[in-house]
């Protein structure tokens, strides 16, 4: 039997308002759940307040999987947040985990043009 070993990452982080994340999605992941909140909330009717607060209980809940159970709570210091800044700190943190992803895959570029170079030296 072949036996391999994985190289498992650890967490990207990042430091919101002085706390400590490890971000637990992708920006893929991330990207395709801000975009169905975006037509959601394109379509939304706002005086109906139930779909506004399930909007906004989804919207907490995801960033709270993006950063870890409790997130929200950890960086409100216990308080609530609006729908409306919910939504903005989820694209900050997006553009944030994007940028992330953008380095490191420079960065992995770089590495396999590193080999790419050393194989066509030998």
């Amino acid at each position: 039997m072949k036996s391999i070993k994985l190289k498992v990452p650890e967490l990207e982080q990042i430091e919101i308002n002085g706390h400590v994340f490890g971000i637990r999605m992708t920006n893929i992941e991330i990207m395709n759940k801000g975009r169905y909140f975006a037509d959601w909330g394109a379509g939304a009717d706002l005086n109906d307040v139930s779909e506004m607060v399930r909007m906004q209980n989804e919207i907490v809940g995801f960033i709270d999987e993006i950063l870890g159970e409790g997130a929200i709570a950890k960086i409100t210091g216990g308080g609530g947040i609006s729908t409306s800044t919910a939504c903005d700190w989820l694209t900050v943190i997006a553009e944030a985990v994007g940028e992330i992803e953008t380095r490191r895959m420079a960065e992995f570029s770089e590495k396999q043009k590193e080999k790419k170079t050393a194989k066509a030296d030998e």
